[in-house]
């Protein structure tokens, strides 16, 4: 029996998505329906499935069932990567889940989908907030931008105390002056401090 050329095609593409972690590009995408026998009649049918798909998942999160609408998103999302509700609804539902969870790889998959929604329509605001939803925690993942200066800082006056200490080993001043230069930059050179406890 023959397999349908658009469940083929699905199956295909979701097993790329599975399998790379990264939301296939249009360009793999038109690969892969190249591959599966698409032609014009078959996109059509494929955007109805998209379209039909995006209402089925609508439903579902209404009545607050994500787990039931994610299939339904992202078979509509591989079907239609040109539509932006179904991406947005995805890109959303990942977040959330980010959220409870603090599982980083749910917050790349919704950080790829806003993007592509992005990439889609450039003005599209929701995916625009979304986006800065998600950079934001990413900066609360990460140190302060207090503690990443008092790093270099302690950096710069250790690497500037190396590169004194390197050069007069291997060159040692000649007159008493630039032995005084040694000693005045090491007694006034303070230790560096212990950083903040976050």
């Amino acid at each position: 029996m023959t397999p349908n050329p658009i469940d083929d095609y699905l199956q295909r593409a979701e097993a790329l998505w599975s399998e790379g972690t990264h939301l296939p590009d249009a360009e793999a995408l038109r690969q892969l329906a190249i591959d599966a026998g698409f032609n014009a009649e078959l996109s059509e049918h494929a955007d109805a499935r998209a379209l039909e798909a995006t209402a089925q998942a609508r439903d579902l999160l209404a009545i607050d069932d994500p787990d039931a609408a994610e299939p339904h998103l992202r078979q509509a999302v591989l079907l239609s990567p040109v539509r932006l509700e179904a991406h947005m609804l995805l890109a959303s539902l990942y977040a959330r889940r980010f959220e409870t969870s603090g599982d980083t790889e749910l917050r790349q998959q919704a950080r790829q989908l806003a993007l592509r929604c992005q990439e889609l329509s450039p003005k599209h605001t929701p995916s625009a907030e979304l986006l800065k939803e998600l950079g934001m925690v990413e900066q609360r993942d990460t140190m302060s931008w207090k503690q990443a200066a008092l790093i270099t800082a302690i950096l710069v006056g250790i690497s500037a105390s190396m590169s004194l200490c390197v050069r007069y080993t291997m060159v040692p001043p000649e007159d008493e002056n630039a032995r005084e230069e040694v000693r005045e930059h090491f007694e006034q050179t303070p230790p560096p401090q212990e950083l903040p406890s976050r």
